[in-house]
């Protein structure tokens, strides 16, 4: 009997004809279809090259939002600004640099009137932009609402 042998649980789980990929972590594993025997240890052998489909792009958004995860447990339940702001996972968000800006402006559309404080890192990444009017500032849902409208304006964010 061939079967595929799960050992571990993976974030991501692509079949790919006989072959299935794992995204574990950020890194990729492939597992072949294998006889089943008793006592036989299961294989998975880490792939030295993930495997086509696996983009730059699909490897930043799966890092992007471990990082918001990571965020949200980091800073717990805080109100203070800059304990939200220097948290290492939000400083991490900020350094991946503007490919970012687009995850980060899908993120504030998934939120809707409830948005998160992602206005410094955009402030930051887009090196200094701010479309939010003053008498918006403090006001979240603004905020973001400002923001979106700045993305449809000058980025291209599909």
């Amino acid at each position: 009997m061939r079967n595929f042998i799960f050992v571990i649980e993976a974030s991501k789980v692509v079949t790919v004809g006989m072959a299935a990929y794992f995204f574990i972590f950020g890194a990729a594993y492939a597992a072949e279809p294998q006889d089943v025997c008793a006592g036989a240890p299961p294989q998975l052998v880490r792939s030295v090259n993930p495997p086509p489909f696996v983009t730059e792009a699909v490897e930043r958004a799966i890092r992007f939002h471990r990082l918001v995860a990571q965020w949200h447990e980091e800073r717990g339940a805080t109100s203070l600004m800059e304990e939200m702001y220097t948290r290492p996972a939000y400083l991490s968000i900020m350094a991946m640099g503007p490919e970012v800006v687009r995850l980060i402006i899908r993120q504030l559309r998934l939120e809707g009137e409830n948005p998160d404080h992602w206005f410094v890192a955009l402030h930051y990444i887009t090196e200094g932009v701010d479309p939010v009017p003053d008498e918006d500032k403090g006001d979240l849902a603004r905020m973001s609402k400002a923001w979106l409208e700045w993305a449809e304006q000058d980025i291209d964010v599909g």
